[in-house]
């Protein structure tokens, strides 16, 4: 299937479908899904029918996953960030601030009293009207 989702336009597109379903509203998500299995070829109907099992969910049982979990639509429409990377940018920061794995208490300490620092002064930025902040993460 691989070589022909790369060679094959129709079913690249097919299958993008069921990754398009994460950014449809909660509630219309089985009328979606099932759009998507009439339209696809008899040859991806065992991808269909992994994506019901997981994520979608039969008449006779739930999905692995509920719908609510992996749907993204409100975070987008909401501007909500849909992954963590920006507490993994933070952690970076952070990490770099300590310079080391496994830091003594103090240092640990004295890099957190150092961040709320740089975070009150970033609040207090905000609230004088400052929205240009450069913000290294």
């Amino acid at each position: 299937m691989q070589c022909r989702f790369q060679q094959d336009q129709e079913c690249k597109r097919h299958i993008e479908l069921f990754s398009a379903l994460a950014f449809v509203p909660v509630k219309d998500v089985l009328n979606r899904f099932a759009k998507v299995n009439q339209l696809i070829s008899s040859d991806l109907k065992p991808l269909a029918q992994y994506f019901e099992y997981t994520y979608v969910g039969t008449a006779t049982s739930e999905p692995l996953f509920s719908i609510s979990f992996w749907n993204v639509y409100d975070r987008v429409k909401y501007n909500v960030p849909r992954t963590s990377n920006f507490i993994e940018g933070w952690h970076n920061k952070f990490q770099k601030l300590l310079k080391t794995h496994a830091p003594t208490m103090w240092k640990f300490f004295f890099c957190m009293l150092t961040e709320q620092n740089n975070t009150e002064n970033v609040f207090q930025k905000l609230n004088s009207g400052e929205r240009q902040l450069n913000l290294e993460y």
